[in-house]
C-alpha cells in the first residue's frame, strides 16, 4: 500500500514538473518574441521604415501520424524588404526590349540584407562558375554602381556595404574595394544616364 501511494505521488510530481517546464518555455519563448518586436520596431523607428508583421508556420508535430503546423509572428522591416525586392529585380535582369544588359547573373543568390545607421548590409553567394567573376575592372565597377544607386533609393540607405562571406573577398573581383560601406561617388568610372 505504501509502495503504491509512493508511485502515486512520483508520477504526479513528475507530471507537474513536465507541465511546469512546458509553461515556462512557453513564457521564454513569448518574452523573446516580444523581446525581437519591441527590437525591430525600435531599429524601424530610428531609420524611419515602417515593420510589416507576418505570420510564418511551421511544423509542430509532436507524434508520427498527427501532423500539425503552428503560427510565429515575424517583424519585417519594410526598408529591408524592399532591398531585398530591389536585388531580385537586378538578379532577374533587364528587359528584353531596350539595349540594357543585366548586371548580376541568375544564379547569384542574395544571402541577407539588413539595414542599420544608414548603412544597408548585402551579402551574396556568386556561383564560382557565374558571369560576375570578371576580371574587367570597368564592369566590376558597373556591377557594384548599379547595386549601390539601386539601394540608394530607399531614403533609410546612405550608403551600401557588399559582403561575400563565402570568400572573405575584400575586393569585387579584385578591382573595387569593399571593404567600406560605398556610395555613388565613390565609383566614379561610371556615369549614370
Amino acid at each position: 500500500m505504501i509502495m503504491r501511494f509512493v508511485r502515486v505521488v512520483g508520477i504526479l510530481v513528475i507530471t507537474a514538473a513536465i507541465s511546469f517546464t512546458g509553461c515556462a518555455k512557453k513564457d521564454v519563448n513569448q518574452k523573446q518574441s516580444e523581446q525581437i518586436k519591441k527590437s525591430t520596431i525600435a531599429e524601424a523607428e530610428e531609420s524611419q521604415t515602417s515593420v510589416i508583421e507576418i505570420d510564418a508556420y511551421f511544423d509542430s508535430t509532436s507524434s508520427e501520424g498527427s501532423p500539425s503546423i503552428s503560427k510565429e509572428t515575424r517583424y519585417i522591416k519594410e526598408d529591408e524588404l524592399l532591398a531585398r525586392a530591389i536585388l531580385e529585380e537586378l538578379i532577374k535582369g533587364a528587359d528584353l526590349t531596350g539595349n540594357l544588359k543585366g548586371i548580376l547573373s541568375k544564379d547569384t543568390k542574395i544571402i541577407s540584407v539588413s539595414i542599420k545607421d544608414g548603412i544597408a548590409y548585402v551579402s551574396f553567394d556568386f556561383n564560382s562558375n557565374s558571369e560576375n567573376i570578371i576580371k574587367d575592372k570597368n564592369k566590376e565597377a558597373v556591377i557594384v554602381k548599379a547595386i549601390v544607386q539601386s539601394l540608394m533609393q530607399i531614403k533609410s540607405i546612405n550608403s551600401v556595404k557588399i559582403l561575400i562571406p563565402a570568400t572573405n573577398q575584400t575586393t569585387f573581383g579584385g578591382t573595387v574595394d569593399i571593404t567600406k560601406p560605398l556610395t555613388p561617388t565613390d565609383i566614379q568610372t561610371v556615369t549614370i544616364k
